[in-house]
């Protein structure tokens, strides 16, 4: 059964929704914390630091310094322990992060501070490309000492090993899923709300809660629609379909995802899915 702040939550959102107020494009942090609304993450903390770049942005004569700057303060005050199972309000609230959302997380002060970046999705991470004083600067996330590069043989280096999926010690660790496509395309910030809801999907359906998977599943489909998403509903409605759950609730969800995989057909047809 669902809590009363969850209720209170989609009950604010769906009101928000019919006010023509989009949560997600009017403050993408916000969508960000939708995705898990079980952890009660307080924005402020976000927002604080975001003061606190701002009064410092002005001492930086290059925008490359202030990259680096946000790079390494980011780190030092919100990533605290790599999780590969863990959410963007436990980012928040605890430390805990993973590629996504510590991309997540340096997206929106990159676009609050209208720094030019390009967040690149592939099978098994995700990272950005900013563009700074006429250069490219890698960030990656989970590497909190050598994470900042802006040598460009070693961006080479590091982008080669990307479209190989070896993806950075920090984020193995646990069973992977080998899907029978390999991505290499740009995410909008919009677009990541939709990968935040798909990592939970993949973590609900880890602990087996197989209805909690294909309702997140189906929110994720909403937002960025891709491979990723026909593959993983067609996993879960094998598993469901071998599942104890009970016929009715079988069906039901058979059926939600029946719908996701003809939207997904649909989009590809359309051009929609990349």
């Amino acid at each position: 059964m669902r809590g009363w702040g969850t209720i209170l939550t989609l009950f604010l959102t769906t009101v928000l929704a019919y006010a023509g107020a989009d949560p997600v494009k009017s403050d993408p942090l916000l969508g960000f914390l939708y995705t898990d609304v079980a952890v009660k993450a307080n924005p402020k903390n976000f927002s604080s630091f975001l003061q606190q770049v701002d009064k410092k942005k002005h001492a930086f004569k290059h925008e490359k310094d202030l990259v680096r700057y946000i790079f390494y303060k980011t780190h030092q005050k919100f990533l605290k322990n790599f999780q590969t199972e863990s959410s963007f309000g436990e980012l928040l609230t605890t430390g805990k992060y993973n590629c996504l959302t510590g991309t997540a997380l340096y997206a929106l002060l990159f676009e609050h501070f209208d720094i030019d970046y390009s967040i690149i999705e592939t099978n098994h991470h995700i990272f950005i490309i900013v563009k700074a004083d006429g250069e490219e600067i890698l960030i990656e996330t989970t590497d909190p000492v050598e994470g900042f590069v802006d040598n460009s043989e070693k961006i080479q280096t590091r982008l080669d090993e990307y479209r190989n999926n070896v993806v950075p010690n920090t984020t193995r660790g646990g069973v992977r899923y080998e899907f029978s496509f390999n991505l290499w395309e740009a995410v909008t910030l919009e677009e990541l709300t939709g990968l935040l809801y798909f990592n939970n999907a993949v973590k609900a359906y880890n602990q087996q809660d197989f209805i909690e998977a294909t309702l997140t599943l189906i929110k994720a489909a909403q937002y960025k629609p891709s491979p990723r998403i026909e593959e993983f509903s067609l996993l879960l409605m094998v598993t469901i379909r071998e599942s104890e759950l009970a016929d009715d609730n079988k069906k039901d969800l058979l059926h939600k995802l029946n719908i996701v995989q003809r939207q997904h057909a649909t989009q590809l047809a359309a051009g929609i899915v990349r």
